[in-house]
């Protein structure tokens, strides 16, 4: 019989490394939907979360210490939102697609990070 362990998802402390990963998946499922797909920056204090521009690349920047996968991935999704669907009208649009890509980065992650107990 075989038993799946929970999902790291809410393991801490979170390292830059587990960061840029977290950001790629984003962008990965960004570009699958063919959306616009922003930088992504750590940021260890400030803000917890800011969008720039860095000439016309938009940036999203969060704050990752000490914070969840599931609050940062709602964080950079949040960005991604707000740079493709700035100008849409209504929040139904923009609340699907939130949906739709949250639900597709954490699945994602929770894919590559959960492991099997014999």
């Amino acid at each position: 019989m075989t038993s799946v362990m929970p999902s790291t998802r809410d393991r801490l402390p979170f390292t830059a490394l587990d960061f840029a990963h977290l950001a790629w998946l984003v962008g990965e499922e960004t570009q699958k939907l063919g959306w616009v797909t922003p930088g992504f920056r750590a940021s260890p204090f400030g803000s917890r979360r800011l969008l720039r521009s860095r000439g016309a690349v938009p940036v999203v920047a969060v704050v990752s210490r000490g914070r969840s996968v599931v609050d940062l991935v709602e964080d950079l999704v949040d960005g991604v939102i707000a740079v493709n669907f700035a100008n849409a009208k209504g929040d139904g649009r923009k609340n699907a697609s939130r949906a739709l890509l949250f639900d597709r980065v954490i699945s994602k992650y929770d894919s590559l990070h959960t492991f099997a107990a014999a």
